[in-house]
């Protein structure tokens, strides 16, 4: 047997071996493939699902911030409504006494009583236009634009003591 017979049959036989063992990986590859695509899907489920939960997110942050807006408008609402419980009490006090001292009216945003709130008319009435614009702003008013210290005095006054 000569060389070239020799590598002839070497290959024969490697080329036999591989012809046996194409099936195989044939199968394994086919396997990988489908635990390739298996995983795939498994991937594509979570994304789906994370997707899902980020928009829950954001609905339930869209749900909080209204509440929020509401608690802010329940508490607005709770602060006029014991400042309209305050004139009246006001208005019975001046109805009896014209220096009378009266309560003093709350933030509407805070809740807090109103620092250096005057405490009588006669206070009210010696007040300088930016105290007066100052305590209407706490109460939420905005006063129209132009409007004289007399006026805005008035404005006070309606909240204060009807």
């Amino acid at each position: 047997m000569d060389h070239q017979d020799v590598v002839i049959g070497i290959a024969v036989g490697v080329l036999s071996e591989l012809s046996e063992e194409i099936p195989h990986i044939k199968d394994m590859l086919a396997k990988n493939m489908l635990a390739f695509q298996q995983d795939q899907a498994i991937l594509d489920a979570l994304n789906a699902q994370a997707k899902r939960m980020d928009r829950m997110q954001n609905r339930g942050n869209a749900i909080l911030d209204a509440l929020n807006a509401q608690a802010k408008r329940m508490d607005r609402m709770e602060n006029r409504i014991s400042n309209s419980q305050v004139c009246t009490i006001n208005a019975k006090r001046l109805g009896e006494d014209l220096h009378a001292h009266l309560l003093p009216l709350r933030n509407i945003t805070t809740g807090v009583v109103i620092p250096k709130f005057p405490k009588t008319m006669a206070e009210l009435l010696h007040l300088n236009d930016a105290a007066v614009t100052g305590f209407l702003d706490a109460l939420g008013i905005t006063p129209p634009a132009g409007i004289t210290l007399v006026e805005k005095v008035e404005l006070l006054r309606e909240k204060w003591v009807g």
